[in-house]
């Protein structure tokens, strides 16, 4: 009778163990098929809270951050272009300053030699008047 029982307790935890495997394989399985469900869900459109709606928005939100970055770029590139041709007018007006100073500088030089003949011209007639004035 022990060889019996003890063949029947073998089979006994035999069975257990298997049911017990059977358990946690359904068990595992259950929330295999939970976090299927999940991610499917999330795939799958469901009206602005999945996943694949969320990346789509991303990629709109790209696009129009990269197309502002273009626009950035346009006007960056342009007030380049902006400043260069400023850059050609300050150079251009330091020139005609220096064309000016040299000019002015010309010019009072003239001036000075004018005013210098002119003081020697009427110095001569003083002179001239003087003379006939002492000759009469």
């Amino acid at each position: 009778m022990m060889g019996v029982s003890a063949e029947m307790v073998m089979a006994i935890a035999a069975l257990l163990t298997a049911g017990g495997g059977g358990w946690k394989a359904i068990a595992e399985a259950k929330k295999i098929a939970s976090d299927v469900k999940a991610i499917s869900g999330q795939v799958h459109n469901n009206h602005g809270s999945s996943m694949k709606d969320t990346v789509d928005k991303m990629a709109q939100r790209m696009a129009s951050v990269q197309q502002t970055q273009e626009t950035m770029l346009r006007v960056q590139e342009e007030q380049g272009e902006g400043i260069s041709q400023l850059r050609q007018s300050m150079t251009q007006m330091q020139r005609d300053m220096t064309q000016l100073r040299e000019d002015f500088t010309v010019a009072t030089r003239r001036m000075e030699r004018i005013e210098t003949e002119e003081h020697e011209t009427h110095k001569e007639i003083f002179d001239r008047l003087n003379k006939k004035g002492k000759a009469s």
